[in-house]
């Protein structure tokens, strides 16, 4: 789950209830801050293995990598406490050129998000501040409304578990999917005492047509994620998190006059850091 479990987690409250008999009987109550005192600064890697097959053959294979460099801040908070949080990013993907494998093609972006949060890290809208098309928007929509844990109303310790579960339209038919979270421990990271959540789940993604692209008319991505984060819980702040991911994803296509499908599949190691907490 690239804020997003993948990508990137928002950054958190975690208020702490401490028990007198250590970890094992240690709560805390993770909530957002929507603190206006702070932006927090991130950094993303990720190393993927993409293969790309038309009917039963290869036509495309290669090892790549994606480099995101992401702020974090909270614009304000609105009545209903939902907190407008703003996200910028510039990400990096670099890989073998699809016709020559000894050239390397680098392609650049920068995309800037409002986050409309509930205290419980519920997705309740969301804006990009950076012109795209409608349907392209509607993916990262889809993507964070998925991706982003919504935490639970009570406290969790050592052992606790709990589920957020969406549905999505996906060539006409409604899919559930879902992500599971437990609580592995209490752990001294980085400088930060935090609570240590294991994450499992699936995302999947409709791929609809965008007029800026005349080539795919339809598909579907299925994102299998499994990793884990670090919460400072005194801090309220997110600090790592680490995961594997397996994409697999089917483009519906007319070239020529002529249509025909491709499917792919992406296994990739991603790692993202807090870098810096600054105060403004």
């Amino acid at each position: 789950m690239k804020r997003r479990i993948t990508a990137i987690l928002p950054f958190a409250a975690v208020l702490a209830l401490f028990g007198t008999c250590g970890d094992q009987n240690r709560k805390v109550l993770i909530r957002y801050p929507h603190s206006m005192n702070y932006i927090n600064m991130f950094k993303q890697e990720g190393v993927q293995k993409l293969q790309v097959w038309q009917g039963d053959s290869v036509v495309y294979s290669t090892m790549r990598t994606l480099d995101f460099d992401i702020s974090q801040r909270v614009l304000r908070v609105l009545p209903d406490s939902t907190a407008a949080v703003e996200e910028k990013s510039s990400m990096m993907l670099t890989a073998a050129n699809s016709k020559d494998s000894t050239l390397r093609d680098t392609v650049r972006e920068n995309r800037t998000f409002v986050l409309y949060e509930a205290p419980n890290g519920k997705i309740v809208d969301f804006e990009s501040q950076t012109p795209m098309d409608s349907t392209y928007l509607a993916h990262f929509r889809s993507w964070y409304e998925q991706a982003c844990p919504i935490f639970p109303d009570s406290a969790v310790g050592v052992g606790s578990t709990w589920e957020i579960r969406n549905a999505v339209t996906v060539d006409s038919q409604v899919m559930q999917t879902s992500t599971s979270f437990k609580v592995r421990g209490f752990e001294r990271f980085k400088g930060y005492d935090c609570i240590v959540v294991d994450f499992d789940g699936t995302i999947v993604l409709p791929i609809a047509v965008m007029k800026s692209d005349s080539l795919v008319r339809g598909g579907r991505d299925e994102i299998h994620v499994v990793g884990t984060f670090w919460f400072a819980y005194n801090e309220g702040l997110f600090v790592e998190q680490t995961q594997k991911e397996t994409v697999q994803g089917r483009r519906d296509m007319r070239k020529d006059g002529k249509d025909f499908t491709r499917h792919y599949r992406i296994d990739g190691d991603v790692r993202m850091w807090l870098t810096e907490r600054k105060r403004i």
